[in-house]
């Protein structure tokens, strides 16, 4: 692919990704305040106990066949290997449904002692099975690199989800409009799917096809699973060792700042991902895109995570009152932890676009077995639900650090690069938060507004020709 054909693909994409997030993670972060309101911090404790066993569990649904068939060569893959992705994932699905439904969920009710997590697993498991009819339809929107068309499904179903949740939450749902939201998604985008791309499984299965992709898929499959460990062990712990209360306290605060950055970093690597592929012998290139990634990702989404800092608490209080005031210095730590985590770019999906899924696996299983459970547990069992937000955070550090290295030996990308992408966006956290302190006014929303116009006019005056560049790319 020609450098201008292929800038021209990386801008359409992050223009429809950017719209994606704007509308994906903005609804579902206007859900979770909207159902703040609405329902206790318990309702959001026991949907987070079902979904430490039900993440971990969805990591085996397509068995990394996705990853697989996206990275693959056009000349590599066929209808014949569509279908027998798409056959061999509908099976997994079923029986990982009917795990959760009768293993697992009676597992989790005894060992929380909440008996209505065995109602709660067929609910909130419902969207494995829709989302095996959705799998191949996303692939190939995805090497078609045709993000308009993806954005346009993540907005309907999300929308839909979040009208069909709060309405039963108005009704007095409780936690269902919380479980029934991923389903929703699902079922919404799946006509939607099938609308753009008029693909339809046919009754093909071949033993070549599946061996081909299981290699990669098997690999990536680990990956997915570790890092759903990963994501999962904060709720499991608190879970167990402290209160459903706490829980949802934890998860409420985890979510209104996970959303917004694991929705940049996502969309951008999974815009990156089939580029990274197509480019992945050409790492001067490479190497400059990762820092530009890097760039954009880190003023995004830092330029958000410092307001959520220094406003959060007057918002909540304006907002709900007293019902969420212990959560406000979870929210900070964890906005801490997201301007951290941020910079260590997209370097999984580079590592795996790269062709070694093999060691994307081994980085997060060291990762997940020898920092991130060993720190939670520690944070968790001495500081309650305070320590597991800075246990977050210190794994943040150590990923960037890891990171680091593995771009540098794979890329040549240097702390020195690291420096130059982030230094101009370091200095506007600067200038927002000398702003914040010498401002007079009590207006909290008025201080809000001031501190955007400081943004804005910091990434004007120190990024402007940075900005320029990347438009003109």
């Amino acid at each position: 692919m020609e450098t201008n054909n292929l800038n021209k693909s990386i801008k359409k994409g992050v223009v429809w990704t950017g719209l994606d997030f704007v509308g994906k993670a903005g609804l579902q972060f206007v859900l979770q305040l909207i159902l703040a309101k609405l329902l206790v911090p318990s309702d959001f404790g026991v949907i987070g106990m079902a979904m430490v066993f039900s993440v971990i569990i969805q990591a085996f649904v397509d068995f990394g066949f996705a990853a697989a068939l996206i990275q693959m060569a056009e000349k590599e893959i066929s209808e014949k290997t569509y279908n027998t992705a798409f056959w061999t994932g509908f099976g997994l699905n079923i029986i990982v449904y009917l795990l959760l439904c009768l293993v697992i969920g009676p597992i989790a009710a005894n060992f929380y002692n909440e008996p209505i997590l065995i109602k709660v697993f067929p609910i909130l498991s419902l969207n494995i099975i829709f989302n095996s009819f959705n799998i191949i339809q996303l692939v190939k929107l995805t090497r078609n690199l045709e993000f308009n068309k993806l954005a346009a499904v993540n907005f309907t179903g999300n929308l839909v989800a979040c009208i069909v949740s709060v309405i039963m939450a108005y009704n007095g749902f409780g936690l269902w409009s919380i479980a029934v939201n991923g389903a929703v998604i699902s079922l919404t985008s799946l006509p939607i799917y099938f609308y753009f791309n008029r693909w339809f499984p046919k009754a093909i299965w071949s033993r070549k096809e599946f061996n081909k992709i299981f290699g990669f898929g098997v690999y990536a499959t680990g990956t997915q699973l570790t890092n759903s460990v990963t994501s999962q062990v904060d709720y499991l712990l608190i879970g167990k060792l402290v209160d459903k209360h706490h829980l949802g306290l934890y998860a409420f605060s985890f979510q209104i700042t996970s959303i917004i950055r694991s929705a940049i970093v996502g969309i951008i690597s999974k815009v990156m991902y089939p580029i990274y592929a197509k480019i992945r012998d050409d790492k001067a290139a490479l190497r400059n895109y990762y820092g530009q990634i890097v760039k954009f990702n880190t003023l995004v989404v830092s330029s958000i995570m410092i307001l959520m800092f220094l406003y959060i608490e007057p918002v909540l209080e304006f907002a709900y009152g007293t019902k969420w005031d212990e959560a406000i210095s979870i929210i900070k730590i964890l906005s801490i932890s997201s301007i951290i985590y941020v910079l260590a770019g997209s370097n999984t999906s580079l590592i795996r676009a790269l062709g070694y899924a093999s060691l994307e696996f081994k980085i997060q299983l060291f990762k997940t077995v020898f920092l991130y459970i060993p720190s939670i547990i520690v944070g968790t069992y001495f500081y309650g639900i305070v320590g597991t937000a800075w246990s977050i955070v210190f794994n943040g550090v150590a990923s960037v650090i890891i990171a680091m290295y593995f771009m540098n030996k794979l890329l040549g990308f240097t702390y020195l690069d690291l420096y130059y992408s982030i230094y101009k966006t370091m200095i506007m956290i600067m200038f927002i938060i000398i702003f914040y302190y010498i401002l007079p006014i009590s207006n909290i929303f008025v201080n809000i507004g001031i501190s955007v116009l400081v943004m804005m006019a910091s990434i004007f005056i120190l990024q402007k020709r940075d900005i320029q560049k990347m438009i003109k790319r």
